[in-house]
C-alpha cells in the first residue's frame, strides 16, 4: 500500500548478493533493477552481461502480476509468481558509474561507485527524463510503468530492440533461472535502456524506430 501514490513511479535496488528476492523490490507496484558489467567505450557498440551479483528470482510470496503473465523466463519456462527484476544498469564496481566528489576549497576527486543501489537511481533518473518530456507536451505523469514496459515495448519485437537492450550473457548463481538469456531472465529482466529511444517511447514524442543492434556478444 505504500507504493501507489498517484502518479507515481517507485524504484527499487534488486540487490548485491547474487541470486535473491529482495523487498521492496519484488512488490509489484515496484520497478526492480538488476545489475549488469558493463564494457563501453563511449563510442560504437556496448557488451553488457548480467553481473555474478546482482539480485534476482521468483518471489516465493507475491502472486504472478498480470503484466507477467504469459512471460517466459530464460532457462526457466512460464513465470507462476512476481519474478524480480524487471530491467538492469550497470552496477559491476569495476565497471561502475564515475562519481566526483567536491568540497569547498579542495580538489575534485573522482570515485567509481556500484551496486544495484546506483543501478536503480540511474532508472529513475531515466523516468524522471520522460517525465518532464510528457510535462512539456501537456501529458500526464507515467505512474506504474509496468504494463507499458512488459506489453507496449516488450511485447513489440522492433519497440523492444530499440529501446531496450537485451542482456544474453552471464550469471548471478548456479541456478538453471540465474543465467541471462534472451528476452526476460531473472537476472537482468528485459536488459538495459536505450535511453534516446526509450525516452521517445515513454514520452510519447515522435523518433524513428531501428532495430540495429547496439549491443554485442562473444
Amino acid at each position: 500500500r505504500y507504493f501507489t501514490g498517484t502518479g507515481m513511479t517507485y524504484v527499487a535496488a534488486a540487490g548485491d548478493s547474487g541470486s535473491q528476492v529482495l523487498w521492496p523490490a519484488v512488490s509489484p507496484n515496484v520497478v526492480a533493477v538488476g545489475g549488469t558489467s558493463l564494457n563501453w567505450s563511449g563510442t560504437g557498440t556496448r557488451y553488457e552481461a548480467a553481473w555474478l551479483h546482482t539480485g534476482g528470482g521468483l518471489s516465493a510470496y507475491e502472486a504472478l502480476p498480470s503484466w507477467q503473465s504469459g512471460v517466459t523466463a530464460a532457462g526457466g519456462g512460464t513465470l507462476v509468481r512476481r519474478a524480480v527484476p524487471d530491467v538492469a544498469f550497470n552496477a559491476n564496481p569495476y565497471t561502475g558509474e564515475y562519481v566526483a566528489l567536491t568540497l569547498p576549497g579542495k580538489t575534485t576527486v573522482w570515485s567509481a561507485y556500484g551496486g544495484t543501489s546506483i543501478a536503480a537511481p540511474q532508472w529513475a533518473g531515466v523516468l524522471a527524463v520522460a517525465n518532464s518530456m510528457r510535462a512539456a507536451n501537456g501529458k500526464t505523469t507515467l505512474g506504474d510503468i509496468h504494463a507499458t514496459l512488459y506489453k507496449s515495448i516488450a511485447a513489440v519485437p522492433g519497440t523492444y530492440a530499440a529501446s531496450l537492450g537485451d542482456v544474453i550473457d552471464g550469471t548471478n548463481g548456479t541456478c538453471t533461472t540465474c543465467r541471462a538469456g534472451s528476452g526476460f531472465d531473472q537476472a537482468t529482466g528485459w536488459g538495459t535502456p536505450n535511453a534516446a529511444q526509450l525516452l521517445a517511447t515513454l514520452s510519447g514524442t515522435a523518433a524513428p524506430l531501428s532495430t540495429t543492434p547496439t549491443t554485442t556478444y562473444p
